[in-house]
């Protein structure tokens, strides 16, 4: 018991505690302002919030036969394709586009959450 608590004390530890804490905070943040931001988009942003959640959950059920496909180098980089698309469209688009921007920007998310 005495060396697990020591080894919470290693620098490695704590860089990958932070490392995490920076990741869940990626995760929980955009959730809890997507609604101010998305109400003057002409969207619903409850219906986005919804969206991107289950599109985050399908993703990462049926993730893992993507991954087998294209390689984890092939779905981080087509990841990154995809989300830059999608948030420049957040950007320029507004009414029903936006929800084909919340789609491409969370569905790269939420497949390479499976790597």
């Amino acid at each position: 018991m005495v060396e697990n608590l020591k080894s919470m004390a290693t620098p490695l530890f704590i860089f990958i505690a932070l490392c995490m804490s920076l990741t869940a905070i990626t995760e929980f943040g955009p959730q809890q302002w997507t609604g101010v931001i998305m109400a003057a988009s002409g969207a619903e942003p409850m219906v986005i919030l919804a969206l991107v959640t289950g599109l985050m959950a399908v993703g990462r059920y049926f993730g893992g036969e993507i991954v087998g496909k294209f390689d984890q180098t092939g779905v981080l980089l087509g990841s990154a394709v995809f989300a830059t698309i999608g948030i420049y469209l957040f950007s320029t688009q507004t009414g029903n586009m936006v929800y084909v921007a919340a789609i491409l920007s969370r569905s790269a998310y939420a497949t390479s959450g499976r790597i």
